[in-house]
């Protein structure tokens, strides 16, 4: 089994992931579009977003296991073929119904992306290793569906919301040769006997500190998820911004998460990974308060939206890699199933709160800063619960 780089393998997982983060929100400036073409309420075409997000969390619950007993490269290819099918059937859809079974397809395929860019390098590295592959990743989770609505815009007005589609199947077929042509099996066990999938799930599962890291990355998650589903429909109808313009306001609090991920490595050689995400706990707090806040006052302005998205963007750029870290770094046995548990429940997670969402009337920011402050605080439990007590042994030595 040929070692690869460092990079190769970064590269190949950064391109798979982004196949699945484009996907989520690369349609937000053409939602006003899509409405009116497939004649539906504009609230509706958040379906699209959660549909996508159910299925991509639930197929990482099979692809874990599979990826496990036959290796990360077969898994891999047959999800970008299902991938690249849905984002056809998604670039050719006449009505709604077949937009939804076409997103829903989209999220079957790149499931297996959401497990391998947690599982593949923990195949070969652990420690401070592990935590800066994972800090790497983890930009491509946030960076891709922030950047990909600039897409999606060029894509509207140049060719139509269809292009957009298109332009997912071309990519996915480009992440398929990377895959088939470059990427070389990293899982060590394939072919051996191993336990069943149930009782691999059971052991994961019997540990409180995996189920604590992976609660805290579900709730952080669906804050992020949140704003990607609502924000388009707040700068829109609300707002009454172009799609030019949504576009940019989804790349502005960037920086918060780049910044957050980069502290989440420099943190990690003098501080406890609890004490890391108890940083990124507080700006979690300061960024759903502030924009409640700001939204009960009648503030439904640019900044009163995105300076408090970019301080959720920056505690979740310092949670997202160190509790994806310190879930797996134990789980070295068992780490296609680990990943699937982290991947799945999180976007399962979050693809139920853009559901709900969906349902809610947009008149300013306060539904979407309600919700927030609801993740939050159950961010803010589990940690005090959990984790605090681990994080405060550790700073009085």
């Amino acid at each position: 089994m040929k070692q690869q780089g460092f990079f190769q393998v970064l590269f190949i997982l950064v391109v798979l992931t982004s196949c699945g983060q484009l996907t989520n929100t690369i349609y937000v400036p053409s939602m006003m579009h899509m409405a009116t073409d497939l004649a539906v309420n504009p609230i509706s075409i958040q379906a699209v977003m959660a549909m996508y997000l159910i299925s991509y969390g639930f197929s990482q619950l099979i692809y874990g296991p599979l990826s496990d007993q036959y290796g990360r490269r077969p898994l891999m290819l047959i999800g970008l073929l299902i991938f690249i099918l849905g984002s056809v059937i998604a670039s050719v859809a006449g009505s709604f119904a077949l937009l939804l079974f076409g997103s829903f397809m989209q999220g079957m395929g790149t499931g297996v992306g959401g497990v391998m860019s947690r599982t593949v390098m923990r195949d070969n590295y652990s420690g401070l290793q592990l935590q800066r592959a994972n800090s790497y990743i983890n930009i491509a989770f946030v960076f891709s569906p922030l950047i990909a609505p600039l897409l999606g815009s060029f894509f509207e007005n140049t060719w139509g919301w269809q292009a957009s589609f298109q332009f997912l199947c071309v990519v996915g077929i480009f992440a398929w040769l990377l895959v088939y042509f470059r990427f070389n099996e990293t899982h060590k066990h394939v072919g051996k006997t191993r336990i069943s999938a149930l009782a691999s799930y059971k052991y994961v599962l019997s540990y409180p500190q995996f189920n604590a890291f992976t609660v805290i990355l579900v709730a952080a998650i669906s804050g992020i998820a949140l704003f990607e589903a609502t924000a388009g429909i707040l700068f829109s109808k609300v707002m009454g911004f172009d799609p030019n313009m949504i576009s940019i306001l989804f790349i502005l609090p960037i920086p918060g998460y780049l910044l957050g991920t980069w502290l989440a490595g420099r943190l990690a050689n003098n501080y406890a990974l609890e004490v890391i995400i108890g940083f990124g706990v507080v700006a979690m707090i300061l960024g759903s308060l502030s924009m409640l806040i700001a939204g009960l006052a009648g503030y439904i302005n640019i900044i009163a939206v995105l300076v408090p998205i970019t301080f959720l963007l920056l505690g979740a750029g310092l949670i997202f890699p160190t509790a994806t870290s310190a879930a797996l770094e134990p789980m070295a046995n068992n780490a296609g199933v680990a990943g699937a548990i982290l991947g799945s429940i999180q976007n399962l997670g979050a693809g139920l709160v853009a559901l709900v969402s969906s349902s809610i009337p947009m008149q300013s920011q306060v539904p979407m800063a309600s919700i927030m402050c609801v993740l939050t605080l159950l961010i803010v439990m589990i940690y005090r619960l959990q984790l605090f007590p681990a994080a405060r042994r550790v700073a009085s030595g």
